[in-house]
């Protein structure tokens, strides 16, 4: 009666630890798929940010009407 007891309660806690384990492994893809993507949008933003919209533009005063 005991042996039976302490084996259901044996197979209860390695369904608990095989529970937890798929639970880290999804989380931890999850994790590393989230990192890429902080990582893209961060490289994104970064070469956007040396190359500015108005850099080869060059302002001029109204008197500076040279044409090259």
């Amino acid at each position: 009666m005991f042996g039976r007891l302490f084996s259901f309660l044996f197979y209860i806690i390695i369904a608990y630890f095989v529970w937890s384990l798929i639970k880290l492994i999804f989380n931890m893809g999850r994790s590393t798929a989230e990192f890429k993507h902080r990582v893209d949008e961060a490289g994104k933003n970064s070469s956007q940010g040396n190359r500015k919209p108005g850099r080869d533009v060059i302002e001029l005063n109204r008197d500076q009407y040279k044409v090259e």
